[in-house]
C-alpha cells in the first residue's frame, strides 16, 4: 500500500526535484530536504503529510 508520502512524490514534485528521492535517505529526511528545497506553494500538501501522525507512526 502506498503510503500519503509516496502519493504525493508521483503526483506534485517535478522532475528537477526527483534526485532528493533516488538518495538512499528515511522518508522524514527527504521530506526535510523537499520542504528547504522546492518552493513554498508547491510543499503545502507536503505539509500537511508530515504534521499527520500517521507518518510519523507509520500507516
Amino acid at each position: 500500500m502506498e503510503s500519503k508520502f509516496e502519493k504525493w512524490l508521483q503526483k506534485d514534485v517535478p522532475r528537477s526535484f526527483r534526485w532528493i528521492d533516488r538518495m538512499p535517505l528515511p522518508d522524514s529526511v527527504k521530506c526535510i530536504l523537499f520542504l528547504i528545497a522546492m518552493p513554498n506553494k508547491d510543499v503545502e500538501e507536503l505539509k500537511k503529510i508530515v504534521k499527520s501522525r500517521e507518518f510519523w507512526m507509520g500507516e
